[in-house]
């Protein structure tokens, strides 16, 4: 009995030891970071993005600091964008020789001022390297001269900032620069670069030529006719940097160019694959982000842009810092970028709201004119490929509440490339709406994808996107999202928005339409571009999107109401919202003062809320310390 109930006792121990081992074992490698880090351990090897796995070696290191960059290269030519083409790209392997043009050339934007690490300088890759390595002798008196050149003849200084361009003026073209041009005049290469970042917005007057940050600075403008002075055989422009400049100056014989590549911030590793863009190794295939307009200024969303004073006059002294608050009036609402242009667009063509009217034109015109608007729009991006798209059909998944659309990619050139599928919606503007003032943008993104396609061949693929995204918030009346009885409509943007609202209107019938740059569209293959769809529902359906998609139990209302400046505004200083309904009469326009109240200054600083007496307050420091050892970078043997 003794030895019975020792073996039981014994038995278990090991099975309470055993199982909290292993329950040990799990938390710890689970959390086998934070363990190592706690007891001072290394590990012996590292899971890379790429997909493999790499020892902590010298060979192990060096191999994955080499695919990390060959990464970063290929996110480049996968992301760069081809805006304009007239046949200069790609270049000739006879074109070798350069001329590296801009200030900027020497100092590019790799990446934006926001929160990230710092780079390893002895890995970085600049223009010159990645030129030099691509095969390319660079015009080295130009480098050299851009590289120690800090200050203008006029003492004025010529760093790059959110405030100023930071190009050289014409006085640093001396005879001696402009006789380097005579060995290196295959190809200039122009870096434009600008620089903006949180906290930094981009200034609308700089200080030394006095324009705004994102049309062509004068001294830019001096640069590219010293260029085409000098007979350089081709001109290609680099945009650097995230913004959606102005490039009306392409049309311009004075400032025309051959190409115009965007390169977006290419980080710290990633010129090498602009290289490969432009000598034809890699294919472009990236599309862009923003509505690229001939004068930013006219949008609606400029109208008051900046920080502007509201009239602290009514407030107690002392309960305002410095006795002054700063706005910005978001006027324009939902209609930004592509929302506006191409909702503009269409109501131009169908002629409602007075979208005609001389409101927001540009600065040359009294007609709201899209071509003359827009340069390049929302979705757009050229290649050494060309493609055809048909949309073979829409159809509805009611258990998954997606639609599928069929899309069909011909590659009509003697190149493979990588195709961009665009997918756009559009949802019934109704009477409704107008009454209640739910805006909604012409057409919408709803999904994209991107597929390889042969030379000469086709594919088929499908495009998945939720029904919930044709939905629309009622704000004012339903408070919710509602679906609407009514005509929808799907279109592939074939080269983007712009694209795919010609394709819709030309389903409705319309046959008016012309492209960005001015030119008539084939009605015939635009219809092949879209597909209308009608709900089985003839009323307003309050009841599909009622409750939140990610708690069940939680009704999707209004809950920042408080945050509309007309909330807390008297009816003097309440807002105009625009509104697709009429264009002109509710444009936004300058709001110079604004009256701030005790009411406006409680929210301002959460007064509403009381910290609770046992509230714990937690500061977290952490401490990172160098690595120990300095490598050998094998890159620069």
């Amino acid at each position: 009995m003794k030895k019975g109930k020792l073996f039981l006792g014994l038995t278990g121990i090991l099975t309470f030891v055993t199982v909290t081992l292993i329950s040990l074992t799990v938390l710890a490698e689970d959390h086998k970071m934070l363990v190592n880090d706690a007891l001072d351990l290394t590990t012996q090897a590292v899971t890379g993005f790429t997909g493999g796995d790499y020892e902590l070696t010298d060979e192990g290191c060096y191999q994955l600091i080499e695919d990390s960059m060959r990464y970063c290269a290929q996110q480049e030519e996968e992301g760069s964008v081809l805006l304009y083409n007239d046949g200069a790209l790609p270049l000739k392997s006879s074109e070798r020789k350069i001329s590296l043009f801009g200030k900027n050339s020497t100092n590019p934007i790799y990446r934006s001022g926001a929160g990230g690490p710092i780079a390893n300088y002895e890995y970085q890759v600049d223009f010159h390297k990645a030129f030099v390595d691509g095969g390319f002798t660079i015009n080295e008196t130009l480098y050299k001269g851009y590289q120690n050149y800090n200050r203008r003849a006029d003492g004025s200084n010529i760093a790059r900032s959110a405030n100023e361009v930071g190009e050289a003026d014409e006085a640093f073209y001396t005879p001696e620069i402009r006789n380097s041009f005579t060995s290196f005049k295959d190809v200039a290469i122009v870096v434009l670069a600008r620089y903006g970042s949180e906290g930094a917005d981009l200034s609308l007057n700089t200080s030394i030529n006095h324009q705004h940050l994102l049309e062509l600075d004068k001294f830019e403008k001096d640069m590219i006719k010293i260029i085409k002075a000098a007979g350089f055989s081709k001109i290609v422009v680099l945009l650097n940097g995230c913004m959606p400049v102005e490039l009306d100056w392409i049309k311009d014989p004075e400032t025309s160019v051959n190409a115009v590549l965007w390169i977006g911030n290419p980080g710290y590793y990633g010129l090498p694959g602009v290289v490969n863009v432009l000598t034809g190794q890699a294919n472009p295939s990236g599309r862009t982000m923003e509505t690229y307009a001939a004068d930013s200024t006219s949008s609606p969303a400029m109208m008051n842009f900046g920080d502007h004073n509201m009239d602290t006059s009514d407030m107690a002294p002392g309960s305002v810092k410095n006795d002054s608050q700063k706005m910005i009036a978001y006027a324009e609402g939902i209609y930004v970028g592509y929302k506006y242009y191409e909702t503009r667009y269409e109501d131009v063509i169908l002629n409602q709201g007075n979208a005609a009217s001389s409101v927001g034109c540009y600065k040359y015109t009294s007609t709201w004119d899209y071509a003359k608007e827009v340069c390049y729009p929302f979705g757009f991006g050229l290649s050494y490929s060309t493609f055809e798209y048909k949309l073979n059909g829409v159809t509805f998944d009611a258990r998954k509440d997606i639609f599928v659309a069929n899309v069909e990619v011909k590659n009509t050139s003697n190149v493979d490339g990588k195709a961009v599928i665009e997918l756009y919606g559009q949802s019934p503007y109704t009477q409704y709406d107008k009454q209640n003032r739910v805006e909604k943008a012409a057409v919408q993104l709803l999904n994209y994808k991107k597929v390889f396609v042969r030379a000469n061949s086709t594919i088929t693929t499908t495009v998945e996107a939720d029904r919930y995204f044709l939905a629309s918030y009622d704000a004012k009346k339903a408070k919710q999202y509602i679906f609407e009885p009514g005509d929808y409509y799907f279109a592939v943007g074939a080269n983007g928005a712009h694209d795919a609202i010609n394709a819709i209107l030309a389903q409705k019938g319309k046959t008016n339409l012309t492209d960005h740059n001015g030119d008539a569209v084939n009605i015939e293959k635009a219809k092949a571009l879209a597909v209308k769809y009608v709900p089985d529902i003839t009323e307003i359906d309050l009841e599909s999107y009622k409750m939140s998609r990610y708690n069940k139990d939680q009704v999707v209302t209004n809950l920042f109401d408080d945050c509309d400046l007309n909330y807390w505004a008297d009816d003097a200083d309440k807002m105009t919202y625009l509104t697709r309904n009429d264009w002109e009469g509710t444009f936004p326009t300058k709001m110079t003062s604004l009256s701030y109240t005790q009411a406006m200054n409680n929210e301002v600083n959460n007064n509403r809320y009381k910290t609770p007496a046992d509230t714990t307050y937690v500061s977290c420091y952490l401490t990172y310390q160098p690595m120990p050892v300095k490598m050998e970078n094998p890159f620069l043997k």
